[in-house]
């Protein structure tokens, strides 16, 4: 499957999922800082932006599925990972699944609208 990616930035790639109803343009507030230090890697989910949808029912499985698919596809396997909304639950998914490596220290919790109220919790 082909997902539509925006790339910006240079040095560790920082992947970027966005949530229900959106596309990578949610990230948009926040690009240009994180892409200041990071490769920024903003994708649409299947479905959403200009990422075709997925053939048949679309699960949250079939969607995760897809993302994995594409990780290992874009050697992305272990990369930081961000997600807002369901692209949070994403992320938890794929580390379910092994995705990444090592285990996670912080998990942020984005309220409202992206780069406007955050908050961290000890995970």
């Amino acid at each position: 499957m082909h997902f539509n990616v925006v790339r910006r930035g240079q040095g560790k790639p920082l992947l970027l999922i966005h949530g229900l109803g959106s596309s990578w343009r949610s990230w948009e507030p926040v690009l240009d800082v994180l892409s200041a230090q990071r490769e920024v890697i903003a994708l649409d989910l299947p479905g959403f932006g200009h990422t075709p949808p997925l053939p048949g029912k679309a699960t949250f499985q079939r969607l995760a599925d897809a993302v994995t698919d594409f990780l290992h596809q874009e050697n992305l396997i272990g990369v930081d990972a961000v997600g807002s909304s369901m692209g949070a639950r994403l992320v938890l998914e794929l580390a379910r699944r092994g995705c990444w490596e090592r285990s996670f220290r912080w998990i942020r919790v984005v309220s409202g609208e992206v780069g406007r109220r955050c908050s961290s919790i000890k995970a």
